[in-house]
């Protein structure tokens, strides 16, 4: 399904799937989607606890089979108690033949500077929103494997 909806969105980047939905708005459902299936299937343990329940874009590459997608995410931990935002990297590289990635990579948040896994300072809510924060987050998205919270590559990767 992510095949069809990249291959739909790069063909009209503003047309809809349907009255209701855009093609653009399609593609980030799926992208959260991913994020979540990513942080569930990372060997580390300690990424399984968080989820996604949003992206926004906020940059992108597509070159030869490869896609780049950056911005920014909602995301929380397991308990639910709170939802925070955060910047995002996420590439997906597909081989010449097959509608599925043969590999892909996540960058989540900032690592914390204050003994949590990843920096909780933007709280969602009405004081910050995801549309409104999403460029400035993803600039100051770290440009060291190190500095961010979750770093998950998989390759192969192969779907469920």
């Amino acid at each position: 399904m992510l095949s069809r909806v990249l291959r739909r969105w790069l063909a009209e980047p503003h047309g809809f799937i349907d009255e209701n939905t855009s093609n653009y708005r399609k593609l980030c459902i799926l992208l959260m989607f991913l994020v979540d299936s990513i942080l569930d299937r990372s060997p580390d343990a300690t990424l399984h606890e968080f989820w996604c329940d949003g992206v926004e874009l906020v940059d992108w590459k597509i070159h030869e089979g490869s896609y780049s997608f950056g911005g920014a995410c909602i995301y929380s931990d397991r308990q639910c108690n709170s939802m925070w935002l955060a910047p995002f990297r996420l590439e997906l590289t597909y081989a010449e033949s097959g509608d599925v990635p043969s590999a892909v990579r996540l960058r989540l948040g900032h690592k914390s500077q204050d003994g949590d896994r990843i920096c909780k300072r933007y709280k969602c809510g009405h004081q910050y929103r995801l549309h409104d924060m999403a460029a400035e987050l993803y600039e100051s998205h770290p440009s060291d494997d190190d500095q961010w919270a979750a770093v998950v590559d998989i390759d192969p990767y192969v779907s469920e």
